[in-house]
């Protein structure tokens, strides 16, 4: 399946505050003409049938808190102490920031019924505000390019005092789907904010230019005291929340729930071990995941799915020729901290699609023992959503967690959400993108138990400290973090509340996990002791083996957990990567204590220790040189003779070969060479021949290529790519016929046709033209395959043929592209056109890079994340290597999918219909 597949049309976010480019998204110059009555106009919904065109899963309502002219396009809101309502109107959107009509509305409820019926312009005169936060009596605002700060000091409920905090976000061209949002009071009282994909040079706003900090790909956080400023992990989009344990979860266009599992104060860097991403995807049924929207697709949208299907204007084919089914742009992540609606929803995310008209929600839980966290539909919304409308004006933008326990959802209510860089001329000319910019309504859900009494707002700032304190143990997340708030403001808190409420009952794989990384930053006496009981403990988990590694900072703590892991049994794994770090530190010492226990050893865990320990010498650049060479050197005819032998296990054969690594003998290269041949061996025999440039390594792949797997020929072409004699001996293999030009992915064969090498490039450019005109026909002949009576058994051998190297399926497969799920809600047709035309558009988030390392191999791969000083790239296979941008050379971007073009050569139109019945009726 195509790494597009069914997510391309999340480029066009709705609100997800997508990170597009104007090129990417630029309408063609000459765009062409529609009838206007294919775009007749939708009708608002007026107040009065507001509530009629929502339908709630069975035990809700939902009722109106605000709407019009009380508050106008609401995106973002924050309860103060006393239960004012403090909402961020963006009137501005999408093309008319320049006349600054973003305001801030205070609201209030004056009677107690629900319903604001008071409001005033605290702020306006503002461009594109997107995020507010509570504090000290007034509030802080994200309006790129700053962070201001309002306060009314006169009580007339309009802010008469204003100072900017911060400025410098987004200061190139601005993308209004990509602004710093979602400012949120964090567990470590300050004030946390997303900065978006604009990412800017942010300074303080008394602060000379000089002293601007990059937070592009960063989020960041600050101290609303002092304006201490500090860069935070990753960065979501448009949608950042923290559960009730502070743990931080995001969304973005094509990603709807992300939990991020580490921060940056969490983390000392290490500079022997790089922890895995931060921000990891945790729906099951993938970040794209099946919507059920129950509102008609638009017009336009529909006009202008069919233009690019057929070409005539560029862009993304939404949903591969569908328009919606699935998240097309995830907005406004909030994990829900109420008490309103019982324990089972305490905890759950919720997740618009705006463009779906549409709230969804996910039950999050972890696996027995697990640290990482999954996501899943709430039981009796298999196939519905939690929240969602029949008028295409609904917009759910935002959530708010509020003092009555329920959360609030913020409509914006227009007629069209999009980014009208997106919007081909001729179909833009007939809608109005102002279409709705006075309007805007608030809803409160409420359980239909008769039981529920809403709660009204309590007045905090007239209560004592003790009362306070008192309510950092309230049911209600709101009371726990505004009572924390204030408390803070006043210089009355204590660390020791940190432990309050659910915080201090957490007793989860997760709470001991970053305990964990706590004892890491430290230097206790038992610091070793207590990080590899809690790692062993945890059964291999890979969170809590990372934290043990990042947590072993000088040869004398590797070497005391070396001597601890060493000891047991059921640690073995964690032993051999904790002696790969010793060889890295390069300490003697260190190195004979993992000597010494190798000769004391089986010979199969002998050679395991020693290729660790030699594997982590030469990632440091001292190759074996560090150790006892000779010592090594000595053990290299009994690792032939492992590797050779049947009757080995499996792990000690590879253990032996990539000891071979270091071996000089023909005798060995040849063994070698016939591992290439075992499927067991095959990935390991690969990579040591390739480290001993073997000559004859392009003629052993070739004479073994078709035994190999997909997962294991992407490997081996990117092996081949690093030296220009054996790229020249693969291409003339291909030109040959020897090797199908199909089974070479579309992203490698540019990164030949762009190889550093011109005789290389050359060769590559007449083997492996460029994509052309050639896709329409095929297109045509496989067509049939629709209209075709597929059997689903036969198709899901095909799918495990040609798809799972990169593609999940009921738990089986790699996850390179989107889970199966995820393109099954495009329908055939969809599938069908990625497959045979994979690249004809590629979300950015699925593009191929080569990435050239300093010892000349040349990986493939997509960029899973990227940090500061590392960066994962995830490959064919689902397998991720993490890289130190020490060990880089050069990158570059192929602007192609992973995926290969010329699939029909391995598949023939009555396949293709099995293929599309089993994507169409599997369970996921």
């Amino acid at each position: 399946m195509s790494v597009r597949s069914a997510i391309s049309y999340s480029l066009l976010a709705t609100f997800s505050f997508a990170a597009v480019t104007a090129s990417l998204f630029a309408a063609d110059p000459e765009s062409p003409e529609v009838d206007p009555k294919e775009l007749p106009r939708i009708p608002p919904v007026e107040i009065e049938d507001a509530i009629s065109t929502i339908k709630m899963r069975p035990g809700f309502a939902v009722e109106l808190a605000a709407h019009e002219p009380q508050v106008m396009d609401p995106v973002s809101a924050c309860f103060d102490e006393d239960g004012a309502l403090f909402v961020v109107e963006m009137r501005g959107y999408s093309e008319r920031r320049d006349e600054s009509l973003g305001r801030v509305k205070k609201l209030t409820d004056k009677d107690g019924d629900g319903v604001f019926e008071t409001a005033t312009i605290y702020a306006k005169d503002l461009k594109w505000p997107t995020g507010v936060q509570c504090y000290d009596g007034g509030i802080y605002v994200t309006a790129s390019p700053d962070i201001i700060y309002f306060k009314d000091t006169d009580g007339d409920g309009i802010a008469d005092d204003q100072s900017v905090a911060f400025t410098g976000f987004g200061a190139s061209k601005l993308n209004m789907q990509a602004l710093c949002n979602s400012l949120r009071w964090g567990p470590d009282n300050r004030i946390w904010g997303a900065t978006s994909n604009n990412g800017g040079t942010l300074r303080r706003g008394d602060e000379p230019e000089e002293k601007a900090v990059r937070v592009s790909g960063r989020d960041f956080s600050f101290d609303p005291k002092t304006h201490e400023f500090r860069l935070e992990n990753i960065s979501a989009q448009f949608g950042m929340s923290f559960d009730a344990n502070g743990r931080r979860y995001s969304s973005s266009n094509s990603h709807h729930l992300q939990a991020i599992m580490w921060e940056t104060g969490q983390v000392t860097p290490n500079p022997y071990f790089s922890m895995p991403a931060p921000r990891v995807d945790i729906p099951v049924d993938g970040p794209a995941a099946e919507v059920f929207r129950l509102s008609p697709d638009e017009p336009w949208r529909i006009i202008r799915t069919r233009w690019r299907i057929g070409g005539v204007v560029k862009g993304a084919v939404e949903g591969g020729g569908r328009v919606s089914g699935y998240f097309t742009g995830a907005t406004g992540a909030t994990i829900f901290t109420g008490d309103a609606y019982g324990p089972e929803y305490t905890g759950n995310a919720f997740t618009g699609d705006a463009g779906s008209n549409l709230m969804h929600r996910k039950v999050i839980s972890h696996p027995e023992g697990a640290v990482q966290p999954i996501a899943q539909r709430g039981p009796g919304e298999e196939k519905l959503e939690f929240l969602a409308s029949t008028s295409n004006w609904f917009r759910p933008v935002n959530y708010a967690n509020a003092p009555d326990g329920c959360i609030y959802v913020l409509d914006m209510h227009r007629e069209v959400i999009e980014h009208p860089w997106s919007i081909p001329e001729g179909i833009k000319k007939h809608i109005d993108l102002n279409s709705g910019w006075k309007r805007g309504r608030i809803f409160r859900v409420v359980p239909t138990d008769s039981k529920f009494e809403r709660r009204p707002s309590p007045k905090l700032s007239e209560a004592s400290d003790d009362e306070l304190v008192a309510l950092l143990d309230h049911a209600n997340g709101w009371h726990r973090t505004t009572a924390q708030r204030l408390l803070w403001q006043r210089g009355a808190w204590k660390d020791e509340y940190q432990n309050k409420g659910p915080r201090g009952s957490d007793d989860s794989p997760r709470s001991k996990f970053e305990n964990a990384l706590a004892v890491g930053n430290g230097n206790a006496p038992d610091k070793v002791e207590k990080l590899t009981a809690a790692a062993t403990a945890a059964g291999q988990d890979p969170w809590m083996t990372a934290a043990l590694l990042n947590g072993l900072r000088t040869p004398n703590e590797a070497s005391a957990a070396f001597a601890i892991l060493g000891d047991r049994a059921d640690a073995k794994s964690l032993a051999l990567q904790v002696a790969g770090m010793i060889g890295q530190m390069g300490d003697q010492k260190a190195n004979e204590a993992v000597l010494a226990r190798a000769e004391a050893s089986s010979a199969s865990e002998r050679l395991a220790l020693l290729a660790a320990l030699a594997s982590g010498a030469e990632k440091a650049g001292g190759a074996p040189k560090a150790l006892a060479l000779s010592q090594l050197e000595s053990r290299l005819s009994e690792a032939a003779t492992t590797a050779s032998s049947a009757d080995a296990a499996a792990a000690d054969r590879r253990a032996a070969v990539g000891l071979l690594k270091y071996a000089k003998d023909d005798a060995s290269l040849a063994m070698l060479r016939r591992m290439i041949g075992e499927p067991a061996l095959v990935s390991t025999a690969l990579e040591t021949l390739a480290a001993r440039r073997d000559p004859e390594l392009p003629a052993t792949v070739i004479s073994n290529w078709p035994k190999l797997s997909a997962s294991v020929r992407d490997a081996a072409v990117g092996r081949l790519a690093a030296v220009p004699d054996w790229a020249i001996q693969f291409l003339k293999a291909v030109e040959a016929g020897k090797v199908e030009r199909s089974s070479v992915a579309t992203a490698q064969q540019k990164a030949y046709r762009g190889h550093r090498d011109a005789a290389v490039g050359k060769l590559a450019g007449e083997i492996f033209p460029a994509p052309g005109a050639d896709r329409a026909k095929i297109m045509a002949t496989y067509e049939k395959a629709l209209t075709l009576k597929g059997d689903a058994a036969k198709g899901q051998l095909k799918y495990a043929q040609i798809c799972v190297a990169c593609h999940r399926s009921g738990g089986q497969g790699a996850q390179v592209g989107p889970d199966m799920v995820t393109f099954k809600a495009a329908g055939k047709d969809s599938v069908l056109k990625n497959v045979l035309d994979p690249n004809a558009e590629v979300a950015p988030q699925f593009v191929a890079y080569t990435v050239t390392l300093k010892n000349g191999e040349v990986l493939i791969g997509m960029i899973a994340s990227e940090g500061s000083e590392d960066l994962t790239l995830r490959m064919p296979g689902g397998i991720e290597r993490t890289l130190k941008r020490t060990e880089v050379q050069g990158m570059a971007g192929l602007g192609a999918s992973l995926m290969p073009v010329g699939l029909e050569a391995q598949i023939t139109v009555e396949e293709m219909a099995d293929l599309l019945e089993y994507v169409a009726t599997a369970k996921d």
